[in-house]
């Protein structure tokens, strides 16, 4: 389980990052789905592949900014070699489909 008390040295806290999610949330709160994107979110920003690897499936497929498919272990190495950094991330959107 991820510890969402901690921020990984960033500025920004655990509870922001959920409060933004929570603030573009479509559909019924789920707490442990919101702490899971708030730690994804988080890993993303910071680089953690090591976090990252821990939260993604084995079988996730992703669609890359180019619109090619790719794989969670091609995502890993794009954060692990700088070819992915992310500065910000500003969702305008947050569904969850129970």
């Amino acid at each position: 389980m991820i510890d969402s008390s901690q921020n990984n040295g960033r500025n920004d806290t655990y509870g922001s990052n959920s409060q933004i999610l929570d603030s573009v949330l479509v559909g019924q709160p789920a707490p442990e789905i919101v702490i899971l994107e708030t730690s994804i979110r988080a890993a993303q920003l910071d680089g953690n592949v090591a976090v990252l690897d821990s939260l993604i499936s084995e079988d996730l497929l992703f669609t890359g900014h180019d619109g090619q498919l790719g794989s969670k272990a091609q995502d890993l190495e794009a954060h692990r070699s700088g070819f992915f950094r992310f500065k910000s991330i500003s969702p305008r959107s947050f569904v969850l489909l129970a």
